[in-house]
This record gives structure tokens, sequence and C-alpha cells, in this order.
């Protein structure tokens, strides 16, 4: 099957909070993946979290797109901070990002720190990248079996070509790698009035598939997915059980699968143990409690996070 290039944006803390034609009119020019910041230079000289990096990423996935997310690691600064802080700013657009990016330029810590965070953001199960530029880049064959993601400017930054380069346009083997599996041909191009990186990207090589195409699990994956998930389920019943109103609460007790729905679709633990809850949970676990009980998005999270520790 002949391989296919597809376009790709990435956009950071500096874009702010695009107007929803913009994701909506990059996708009808055929843009198919986008990566955001997560951790990295902000307005204002900042370096930190991105903080509208979860309204960015469920910009581009309302309008049909892959997402990814990125994290600049400078100099200095402790790669398990960078990487939880990242990740907790995405939110609850974590369960839904195809593969990160770790993003080396300007600044290099230690190839031990950078070989840390790789190595936390493999724990989330997905391809993790390494974006730099041939001419900068001090650490030999550090990562030769990460896909490559190459900055490489086909004109000056804030300018594009009319028609995307080839993926291969002006490869040269470096740091171990023999392909490049992204692109990112030109810099802060002015779309619909966003500053954006412009790439072009190969699924295959980037190690992700094409939207809507995943692996089924195994019959005997399935069944301990669904007996861890039953198990948690069942622990918060219990905790819910004694706040309940009476009527809500023989309900549980009789039809142990009403809150099922609710838990599974609104409340997602990653690998690292982040625990991200959908408002639509909180308002449907209020529901449950008599009036003027309250129950914060906090306090769920904590019950939750509990209950995953035991």
């Amino acid at each position: 099957m002949p391989e296919t290039f597809i376009l790709s944006v990435d956009i950071s803390g500096y874009q702010l909070k695009p107007a929803a034609d913009y994701y909506l009119s990059l996708a009808q020019e055929g843009v198919k993946v986008a990566y955001v910041q997560a951790w990295g230079g902000q307005p204002g000289g900042i370096v930190g979290p991105n903080k509208y990096a979860e309204q960015q990423l469920r910009g581009f996935r309302t309008a049909g797109m892959q997402t990814g997310i990125y994290f600049w690691l400078p100099a200095g600064k402790a790669p398990e901070a960078v990487a939880a802080a990242g990740l907790l700013t995405v939110g609850d657009e974590l369960p839904h990002i195809d593969f990160t990016v770790v993003d080396i330029e300007s600044s290099f810590p230690t190839p031990a720190s950078l070989t840390y965070l790789v190595s936390r953001l493999d724990q989330l199960h997905k391809p993790v990248a390494i974006y730099c530029r041939a001419n900068a880049w001090p650490y030999g064959s550090l990562f030769p079996s990460r896909p490559l993601i190459e900055a490489r400017y086909v004109l000056d930054s804030g300018s594009a070509p009319r028609t995307p380069p080839s993926l291969d346009w002006r490869w040269a083997s470096f740091g171990g790698w023999t392909q490049r599996a992204g692109l990112q041909y030109a810099g802060t191009v002015v779309k619909y009035g966003v500053g954006t990186d412009l790439n072009i990207i190969s699924l295959e090589r980037l190690g992700i598939k094409k939207g809507g195409e995943e692996d089924m699990p195994t019959q005997a994956e399935f069944d301990k997915l669904r007996g861890d998930v039953d198990n948690i389920i069942g622990q918060i019943n219990q905790w819910l059980l004694p706040h309940l109103i009476p009527a809500t609460a023989e309900t549980v007790r009789t039809d142990p699968h009403l809150t099922l729905q609710q838990i599974a679709d609104h409340i997602w633990i990653d690998p690292l143990g982040h625990v991200s809850i959908t408002q639509a949970f909180v308002n449907a676990i209020a529901a449950l409690l008599p009036a003027g009980a309250g129950v914060s998005e906090e306090r769920v999270k904590e019950i939750v996070r509990e209950l995953v520790a035991d």
C-alpha cells in the first residue's frame, strides 16, 4: 500500500483562544492532524504549562483532526515537573490524543533529563516523537528509533510555499535517523488570523493509526479491563450509597449499573495516575444527592484517586 503524506499544524500558548472558524477552516483545507504545546514558552516571557491547551485540542478534535501534544524541556528544568504540569493542563483531552512530541531547541537539557521525559511520556502508550533541527542537535544518536519531526523551513519564518514540499524534501540523515516522520516546513504563518506552524507528516512513520482505526482488544484483555472498571465502579457506588436520597439509593442497590455509564463515560485515569472528570459527571452525582448537599469536582477526584490507590 503506498505511503500517504498528510497536512498537519501545530500551535502553542502564544495563539491563545482561536475562534471556532479557525479550526473548521483548517479542516476544510485538508489538515488532518494537529499538535498543541502542553509545556513551554508562554506570552509575557513565562515558561510553563499552556493554559489554553485543552481548549485548543478540543477545537482541533471537534473539527475532525487527530491530535497530539508537545513539551519543550529547557536546560535546568526538572523533567518530572514538566511532564506532570503539561499532562495536567491538557485536562479532559488527554484520552483523545494520538501521540506526544519532545521539542528540543534553543536550550539543551542533559541527555538524562531528556531520556526521563521520554520514558514518562511512554507511559501513555502513545508514540513519542522528537522535534528538532538538524543543525541544532547536540545529542548524537540518542533517540534513533523514535519518530523524527524535523524543522526545516522552505522560506523565511512567517512565509509558506503555495504547495507543501515532499516529506523527504532535502532529507539528510543525522542523529541516527534514516527518515523523517514529519517535516515542519513553515513557521508562524498567519492562517485565518492565527500564527500557525505548518507540517507534512506520515501517520505510518509516526506510528499512529488513521482516525477511526483501532486495534480491538482480545477477549482476555477485555474481560480484565471490564473487571477492573466494575471493581472501581462498585467501590464508588458504595461511597455514594450513604449520601444518596433514599429512593435513589434503593435504585442503585437493585440496579448496580445505574451509575456504570455515568462513571465510565466521564472519568479518565491516565497511566500516570492523573484523574480527569467532566462537569457532566459532577452534575450527575450532584443530582443523586439530597438538595443542598453539594459536591465539588475536586472531592470526586479525591475519592477516585483513593479508590485507584487501593
